[in-house]
């Protein structure tokens, strides 16, 4: 096909996102995304490694781990990132540690692994991370500025690091414009993006707020500003 087709199929437990991921294999996807587990937070490393362990052996497909910290309570160290990115079939991770050093250090995994693609979920550090050799991005900002993403990553990857800086700057003033400074229009702000563009019809967000209009106004102005990257 033109692409790859990724599920992710994190859920609180381990039994529960084994089954997920065996649903997952049965429809066809081409790999499997799993996070650390949520709620139940504290575990320590021999459990969150058996968790991703739990999972590749359940299945035939490829996995992808998603760490992401901040969101589930349960931290992946280096030494257990280290041993996961050397099985066979776990081909890669996105890192949204928002931990740039911690980052560098997972390139230094794949450096040693080969076969463990690297992709950063920091929006903050695309830029960086892509001139220091990542991957790739996994971004949420990239369902609504596809362009600027291309465009960045290009620039990267062709080592013109003024113009990827310039990028960077110009992601980051989009985020204020239309995720609000602190974020917490994140979600709100982005429904609010794409249903300006045309591409979804609702700009609800189940347990969010709605916008005012004094918000939905500076989310479309920053639309406007910014089209050509959307």
């Amino acid at each position: 096909g033109r692409f790859l087709v990724l599920a992710g199929a994190t859920e609180a437990t381990t039994a529960r996102t084994v089954a997920n991921a065996q649903r997952f294999e049965k429809l066809g996807v081409d790999a499997v995304v799993v996070m650390q587990p949520f709620f139940y937070k504290g575990l320590n490393q021999q459990e969150v490694e058996g968790h991703f362990l739990a999972v590749v052996e359940s299945i035939t497909k490829p996995v992808v781990i998603y760490n992401n910290p901040g969101l589930t309570g349960n931290a992946i160290s280096l030494s257990t990132l280290g041993r996961l990115a050397a099985h066979p079939h776990i081909i890669g991770t996105k890192d949204s540690t928002a931990n740039f050093s911690y980052f560098m250090e997972v390139l230094r995994i794949r450096a040693r692994v080969k076969e463990f693609a690297v992709f950063q979920g920091d929006e903050w550090a695309v830029a960086a991370s892509l001139l220091c050799g990542a991957d790739g991005a996994v971004i949420g900002m990239g369902s609504l500025a596809g362009k600027l993403f291309k465009r960045l990553y290009t620039a990267a990857k062709l080592g013109n690091v003024a113009e990827a800086v310039q990028l960077q700057m110009t992601l980051i003033d989009m985020f204020d414009g239309i995720y609000d400074a602190d974020r917490h229009q994140w979600l709100t702000g982005h429904k609010e993006a794409l249903h300006y563009l045309g591409i979804i019809r609702c700009p609800k967000a189940s347990v969010y707020q709605m916008l005012t209009w004094e918000e939905r106004h500076r989310v479309r102005r920053c639309v406007d500003q910014y089209r050509e990257y959307l």
